[in-house]
């Protein structure tokens, strides 16, 4: 399976991490977003939806950071991802709660950023 990535993107970095933890060996192909390379007709022809990451599995190819997870845990039994219902819950409550927190954190950051006139940080 080869992986088509850009070590700047952040929904690349989810998989990367997830793939190694689980042992699950990947090609590594970086796509080079800043040249545009994810839109020149090599790419194009195997992702025609231009985004990355992109799995590809022969000819299966997604190109969402959390289907890509999840098909790799389903395809190699990944422990990471249980098939215990409950337990599976649990893994995906936590999932979403993480990114939530970090939300509410940041906007807290750039509001107090805001208030003390530093422009870079209230973006």
């Amino acid at each position: 399976m080869k992986l088509y990535h850009h070590p700047a993107s952040t929904v690349s970095r989810t998989v990367m991490p997830f793939a190694a933890g689980a042992f699950i060996p990947l090609e590594m192909q970086v796509v080079d977003l800043s040249t545009g390379e994810h839109t020149q007709p090599a790419c194009d022809a195997i992702n025609p939806s231009h985004l990355i990451p992109m799995l590809e599995d022969g000819n299966f190819r997604p190109t969402e950071s959390s289907a890509i997870r999840k098909y790799l845990a389903d395809k190699t039994g990944s422990p990471l991802c249980p098939q215990d219902l409950q337990q599976r819950a649990r893994v995906n409550e936590r999932k979403k709660a993480l990114p939530s927190r970090m939300q509410v954190n940041a906007t807290i950051v750039r509001y107090a950023a805001s208030l003390k006139g530093n422009p870079m940080l209230a973006v």
